[in-house]
């Protein structure tokens, strides 16, 4: 009788255990490296690849491929934790897509989430390998530029509008050089970033009017 290999699974934890009723079944477990072996793989890939698919699948917004809000929100303060311990710039960029209500009541929802998709992928090809980005919620997006200075933050965000020209959007970006010990605040780099968006929003359609 060959021992029993019982995986279950609770949350992200994966147990194995192996089962040998007697003395007997046990030697022969020992005596078989390869059912021993077979044993170990299963269980880095229940641990390892399946345990990170399920911890995606709990931090990716579906539609658009990106963070969701909750986790977008935690590498955020993950990210101001670490440039509050050492004393570096970073920058957070809230972005929103033009006229994407009017553009979902004319062409269709189906239409209108094609846009998010292929919106997140321009994020993720145009994105430093150090920065995030987030679906903060319907057509608002958020991104985590780690060290990254006003230039650089606005290099980043030229780059964007570059790789997709055919989807306008407006955006904020707020940069600041976080001093070791600082007591600045999360709230404060969304709420500048999300100033400077509807201010850009605002500028963007005076001029429409003008012209």
């Amino acid at each position: 009788m060959k021992p029993a290999l019982v995986f279950c699974r609770a949350g992200f934890a994966t147990c194995f255990l192996v089962s040998a009723t007697t003395k007997q079944e046990a030697k022969m477990w020992w005596k078989k490296p390869r059912w021993f072996f077979t044993g170990l793989y299963l269980v880095f890939v229940e641990v390892f690849i399946h345990g990170r698919d399920v911890r995606e699948g709990y931090s990716k917004d579906i539609l658009s491929g990106l963070y969701n809000q909750r986790a977008i929100l935690e590498l955020a303060v993950r990210a101001l934790a670490d440039a509050r311990r050492v004393g570096k710039w970073l920058a957070v960029v809230h972005i929103d897509l033009d006229h994407f209500k009017a553009y979902n009541d004319q062409f269709g929802h189906l239409r209108g989430n094609e846009v998010i998709r292929q919106f997140g992928r321009i994020l993720t090809s145009g994105l430093r390998p150090t920065d995030w980005a987030g679906r903060f919620g319907g057509d608002e997006f958020l991104l985590i530029l780690p060290g990254a200075d006003p230039y650089e933050a606005s290099c980043v965000v030229q780059r964007l509008k570059q790789l997709g020209p055919q989807i306008p959007f407006s955006f904020g970006v707020h940069s600041e050089l976080v001093m070791r010990g600082s007591q600045v605040t999360l709230e404060h780099f969304i709420e500048r970033a999300d100033q400077e968006m509807y201010a850009h929003k605002r500028s963007k359609q005076q001029f429409a009017v003008q012209v």
